[in-house]
């Protein structure tokens, strides 16, 4: 015998129904832990045994019931019960989103209500928000870098930072949504790259431009070279912004006149091209062309100059071993010259000793 209690619930979509068979509905579990990937379709599963005629609900986080039995009876589409077996009622939602996660309840109409509760946390991938985090920076030495990088998702996610070395990504012991190095150097220049991490990982690079007054510096101070002979003056220039470059003898730029006697070469030796390498040819030496000569760079920063001397190989020459022969050969006739000097002066010494005595004793024996 069946005994049927029509009670308005939920809408008016429920009949509570009391079915007198000796078990009551039985849910699997009390309470389940679920999570999700935002987007991606999740499974909330509930299992219920010995249903009979009762009805199952889904309710939402905020109370809103979802499903009556296997039927979504709410205008988003994204619900929808799944039974792969006649006691499972599991509740599907399509392309969930982080405001999806909450509580959900797995109900039976029994008195009282029997209820299984579902915990749903969506985890949202990290995400870099581009367009509020740090673009390329250009600043000048002494100055400070501030880079931004603004990440979200859920859980919260860190964000740590490094910088690219030939193509290497180097951990440079920073944390945080924003990186600061006070009184940047030329050094400071590079690719840093911000990752952010909460189970999934997004990253962004940002080129770093650090400027800088011209610095000259030459292999050489001095060069000998032998007339009707070729020699060559290397200069390395480090500048950003690149530099007016040249090569100057006294006041004149070598650049322009007498592309014949004088060739320059330009090259470029890194990657960011701040240091280059401004090479002079000077074909056939003649005497007027010994002298100085100077490398001189300019920017808007500043500027540089370093100078070099170009010689007559053969007229400065001079043999070590010819200067280390004289300075011997002097030493030996000082030591004889003065050996010498000795010895007369010893005999010299010795002979008026020698007259003294002798007229000593003559004075004592004409005494006597």
């Amino acid at each position: 015998m069946d005994i049927s209690l029509n009670i308005p619930v939920l809408f008016g979509f429920l009949k509570v129904s009391i079915a007198v068979y000796g078990v009551n509905p039985s849910i699997d579990s009390p309470v389940t832990n679920v999570t999700a990937l935002e987007g991606n379709t999740v499974t909330l599963p509930c299992v219920v045994k010995y249903l009979g005629e009762f009805k199952v609900v889904w309710i939402s986080p905020s109370s809103v019931a979802l499903t009556l039995d296997d039927r979504s009876i709410t205008d988003d589409a994204r619900y929808l019960v799944e039974r792969p077996f006649s006691q499972e009622w599991n509740l599907n939602i399509m392309n969930v989103t982080h405001q999806d996660a909450g509580q959900y309840r797995c109900q039976v109409n029994t008195v009282p209500v029997t209820s299984k509760t579902v915990n749903l946390a969506v985890l949202v991938p990290a995400k870099i928000i581009k367009d509020i985090s740090s673009r390329d920076v250009i600043l000048k030495e002494g100055e400070t870098l501030f880079l931004q990088c603004n990440a979200t998702g859920f859980p919260q996610p860190t964000v740590k930072w490094y910088k690219l070395q030939l193509g290497q990504k180097q951990d440079i012991h920073r944390s945080g949504d924003v990186l600061i190095i006070p009184n940047v150097t030329r050094q400071t220049a590079g690719t840093y790259e911000c990752v952010a991490y909460n189970g999934k990982s997004d990253s962004k690079k940002t080129r770093v431009i650090v400027q800088f007054a011209p610095k000259v510096s030459l292999l050489s101070k001095r060069i000998g070279q032998n007339v009707g002979k070729e020699t060559i003056l290397d200069c390395k220039i480090t500048a950003n912004p690149p530099s007016d470059m040249y090569w100057l003898k006294g006041n004149t730029n070598l650049d322009t006149p007498n592309k014949g006697k004088y060739q320059m070469r330009l090259y470029g030796s890194n990657i960011d091209n701040t240091v280059k390498t401004l090479s002079l040819a000077i074909s056939d030496l003649q005497k007027d062309d010994f002298g100085n000569y100077t490398c001189y760079a300019r920017n808007s920063l500043g500027k540089d100059f370093d100078t070099v001397l170009v010689y007559d190989y053969a007229i400065h020459f001079t043999t070590p071993a010819s200067i280390d022969t004289s300075q011997t050969n002097l030493q030996i006739n000082h030591s004889k010259a003065t050996g010498l000097s000795a010895d007369v002066s010893k005999g010299n010494h010795y002979m008026m000793t020698s007259s003294i005595l002798l007229l000593y004793i003559t004075m004592v024996f004409i005494i006597f």
